[in-house]
């Protein structure tokens, strides 16, 4: 069941970044024709990260309600499957959704919540675009101490990640 998943998913995988708008069109249909598969199969990372590509293709197809809606329902799969860096970028994904609507109180509500769980994951990189994000939530919002505060923390987590490498 799952090998059957997998030819659709490669398309998607192929397309999801293009800038080709037919290649994108594909890895749409490539993921939707996958997800069946991947929920048959009782495989929620997978089915969580088929859901979440659908929702990131569709934002780079400038399709931000549809994307929202897939993010949104990733969301609880992420969750359930306790994985800290798909639950943060998933987390990411929707503040950044938010913060484009103009809606910064939800945005900032969605980056606090993803902040631990890139700590949780290691991931450092996840840790400083979030940071500049709710630096980019203060300043929008006209709080210029606390995004500056934000930026500096960011500044300082892209320091500690540039030095280890």
């Amino acid at each position: 069941l799952l090998l059957e998943a997998y030819r659709p998913y490669l398309v998607g995988q192929k397309g999801r970044e293009s800038d080709n708008p037919a290649e994108r069109k594909a890895a749409l249909q490539g993921y939707r024709d996958a997800l069946p598969f991947f929920q048959q199969a009782g495989d929620a990372v997978a089915e969580a990260t088929t859901i979440a590509y659908i929702g990131e293709t569709l934002a780079n197809m400038n399709e931000e309600p549809e994307a929202l809606a897939y993010y949104e329902q990733a969301l609880p799969l992420w969750r359930t499957v306790n994985d800290p860096d798909g639950l943060a970028e998933m987390l990411h994904n929707i503040g950044t959704m938010h913060y484009e609507k103009g809606e910064l109180s939800k945005a900032l509500s969605f980056y606090d919540e993803a902040l631990p769980q890139w700590t949780a994951a290691g991931d450092v990189r996840g840790e400083a675009a979030t940071q500049s994000n709710i630096g980019r939530v203060f300043d929008s919002s006209g709080q210029y101490q606390k995004a500056l505060s934000s930026y500096r923390q960011a500044d300082r987590k892209s320091t500690r990640l540039n030095s280890s490498h």
